[in-house]
């Protein structure tokens, strides 16, 4: 099965979603929302789920395909994805970086049926420049980066062989 259109994807990549991150946090709740048509801060809004974000939660104008949110009683965690139906490219990724210097993210992550272009995939692997993916450096912890990576339209999950940077998924 391909995708004609990019919106196609999100169904699929919201249940894969859905599905890693219950496995990851086995005692939290998980929610997964296809919010590709309305600002990320209104759909958090009408998910109830506001109490458990930072106030600053309102100004989060970013319009994202996919947003994962992992439920505490106390707090929400957020995972962003973008799915694009074209190589994956420097401005794609520049625009989930925007996204998660905003949102800060326990990740995000750009998905392609057809992966990363040779000019992003380059400018990381050849030339060593994988630190254009780290959108957030907290103290005491590991950087975060967005991930890149090939979407397989027929087991509907992502190719952990095409994955950017190596061993994140």
């Amino acid at each position: 099965m391909k995708y004609s259109k990019e919106r196609e994807m999100y169904p699929d990549v919201a249940e894969w979603l859905q599905n890693y991150l219950s496995q990851r946090h086995k005692r939290r709740v998980v929610r997964t929302q296809v919010c590709a048509t309305q600002r990320l801060n209104k759909v958090l809004h009408a998910l109830g789920v506001q109490p458990l974000l930072p106030q600053e939660y309102q100004s989060w104008d970013v319009q994202v395909d996919v947003v994962g949110l992992v439920l505490s009683s106390t707090h929400a965690e957020l995972v962003l994805v973008e799915c694009k139906n074209k190589p994956i490219t420097l401005g794609h990724l520049s625009q989930m970086i925007g996204y998660c210097r905003v949102v800060k993210p326990i990740f995000g992550l750009v998905l392609s049926p057809v992966g990363v272009s040779p000019a992003l995939r380059n400018l990381i692997q050849v030339f060593g420049r994988s630190d254009i993916l780290v959108y957030d450096s907290p103290k005491n912890r590991a950087a975060r980066r967005v991930a890149l990576a090939q979407w397989d339209s027929r087991s509907k999950s992502l190719v952990p062989s095409s994955v950017i940077p190596t061993g994140e998924f």
